[in-house]
């Protein structure tokens, strides 16, 4: 009876023990996760700060209404990449939050491709659940990679995003434009698709991209958790 309280007692503590060492780990991802965002951001933000100064002095020497262009071009990036880097220093992800910061993307593209509309319908009116740190980390790589690809490759002059919540348990995001779609032997080996299929099974969520040639969709879907539900 002894022995069996001793050990119930041990258990105990090792349990405590564990979970101080949890903790203390999560303590530490999220330093090295704040020390990398801000080495990455410093490292870029040098590199645009350079090259815009660079455009600057070529100004000077030589007024040019497309430098003026560029500098505005540089400053919307580092905008963008703000935006991205904001998954990285985030320690809460609710759904409505990172769907602000996929439409202040998309208002930075739409003042960047004045030759393409941008419609987004945003549905979603309550933030009351929420992502973890891998699934919003991966649905911003695939809005960027899919708005990306539209951009450069569907030749279209529209993309329409929509957000919704399905049954107050499912994010979707549906992106669609009036281009050219891609044929069916490009499926799978272009444009970084797969990365995006592999990226949203990370997320333990569904992916299906529709092609015609009337244009292409893509419709994501990523379970999601009311607050405080992540451990």
């Amino acid at each position: 009876m002894q022995l069996s309280k001793l050990s119930e007692f041990e258990l105990q503590n090792r349990l405590k023990q564990t979970e101080k060492e949890l903790v203390q780990l999560k303590v530490q991802l999220a330093d090295q996760r704040d020390a990398f965002s801000k080495e990455l951001h410093d490292d870029i933000g040098t590199r645009l700060s350079l090259l815009s100064t660079s455009l600057d002095i070529a100004s000077h020497k030589n007024p040019h209404p497309e430098i003026n262009s560029a500098k505005i071009l540089i400053s919307q990036l580092n905008q963008i990449i703000r935006s991205n880097l904001w998954v990285l220093n985030s320690e809460k992800y609710l759904v409505l939050d990172v769907t602000s910061k996929l439409i202040d993307q998309i208002l930075i593209y739409r003042d960047l491709i004045t030759t393409v509309e941008f419609i987004i319908d945003q549905k979603i009116k309550i933030n009351d659940f929420e992502f973890d740190f891998i699934k919003a980390k991966n649905l911003f790589s695939v809005f960027n990679e899919i708005i990306s690809n539209a951009i450069k490759h569907s030749k279209a002059n529209q993309i329409c995003i929509k957000f919704e919540l399905i049954e107050q348990q499912t994010f979707k995001m549906t992106i669609s434009d009036n281009g050219v779609g891609i044929r069916k032997l490009q499926k799978t080996g272009r444009y970084g698709i797969g990365n995006i299929y592999n990226r949203i099974h990370k997320c333990k969520g569904k992916s299906k991209m529709i092609s015609s040639p009337m244009g292409l969709s893509w419709h994501i879907e990523i379970p999601i958790l009311a607050q405080n539900d992540y451990v």
